[in-house]
């Protein structure tokens, strides 16, 4: 991977991780400090990365938010499997519901993402 594939790849992964985040308590600079401590940074590291400041991107940094990103999503696929395991328990196996249908998109996206499929 070159250096600026590597550097544009830590950046999305690093948005992601702070998109997520944001979605969950409502404001970036919360979201930001929750995932720089999560990662082990300062939040100023991540604000430079995002708007695409950063100089010098370092392995672990990289490697850090990759795990954190790659966790995510396999508790969400976990929660959403849960989810339509439950949901076939107590309603049956009702494929034509649109809360299914929802269900298992999600489940197929996080999937596909997690695998490398969907950039």
């Amino acid at each position: 991977m070159s250096a600026l594939a590597f550097h544009t790849d830590t950046r999305a992964i690093a948005r992601a991780l702070e998109d997520r985040e944001t979605a969950r308590v409502g404001k970036l600079p919360i979201a930001r400090q929750a995932v720089a401590r999560r990662v082990g940074c300062a939040p100023g590291t991540l604000e430079t990365l995002r708007k695409g400041r950063l100089k010098r991107v370092e392995r672990w940094l990289h490697d850090k938010l990759e795990a954190l990103l790659v966790g995510e999503i396999e508790s969400e696929i976990r929660r959403l499997t849960l989810e339509l395991e439950t949901y076939r328990r107590t309603r049956g196996d009702a494929d034509g519901a649109p809360e299914m249908a929802r269900l298992v998109e999600a489940i197929e996206s996080a999937q596909r993402l997690i695998s490398g499929e969907v950039a």
